[in-house]
């Protein structure tokens, strides 16, 4: 009997591989060889599922744009369905801190993303490094949105709050990636932010 390959979790799994070694060696700096070897399969199956290298490329950053979101839902609902304003905004935030390995690899990899997105000839358009951070501002407007309609908020300029926010949530990310705040003196910055809204 035929072995059944399932080939979404084949295209994660060299997917992973790529970002994995990208997170050391840097994004341009591995062959789709390494890349192979790395994920234990051959290089023609590495060339079936991405065809080359600047649609890998392009499939580490959806990952990370998806594994940055499902971060948050998942912080979310251990707040539980009665989670208010500041409840969403901290998950929000905590879900964003570089403070283990994964989420660590997400900065590092963030930003080589944002580097090459400068570059002429780029195989990412600034355009598609901007989706995930759009979605997370669209996110924290909705938060404070519903919160003002449920009265929670009362005086707030939404779009302001928001920009401020997600600039609090780059800038102590950041700093905590940098070591030059640990997690608990940004979450407490954060909230301090918060419980003055």
């Amino acid at each position: 009997m035929p072995k059944i390959v399932d080939h979404e979790l084949r295209r994660k799994e060299i997917v992973e591989s790529f970002l994995c070694l990208a997170s050391t060696e840097g994004l341009e700096n591995i062959s789709l060889r390494n890349i192979a070897s790395h994920a234990r399969v051959s290089l023609r199956q590495v060339q079936y599922y991405f065809e080359n290298k600047e649609n890998l490329i392009l499939a580490g950053l959806s990952h990370l744009e998806f594994s940055s979101h499902q971060s948050f839902n998942e912080k979310l609902q251990l707040k539980g369905t009665e989670a208010n304003y500041k409840d969403k905004l901290k998950a929000l935030f905590e879900a964003a801190l570089p403070i283990d390995e994964n989420s660590k690899m997400f900065h590092q990899l963030w930003t080589s993303y944002a580097m090459m997105a400068q570059r002429e000839n780029s195989p990412i358009s600034k355009e598609e490094l901007n989706r995930s951070p759009i979605q997370v501002q669209a996110l924290l407007e909705q938060i404070l949105v519903d919160a003002k309609n449920s009265g929670e908020l009362i005086s707030v300029n939404i779009e302001c709050e928001r920009n401020i926010l997600l600039g609090l949530v780059n800038g102590l990310s950041a700093a905590v990636l940098s070591n030059i705040l640990s997690k608990e003196e940004s979450i407490q910055s954060f909230i301090y932010h918060i419980e003055r809204l």
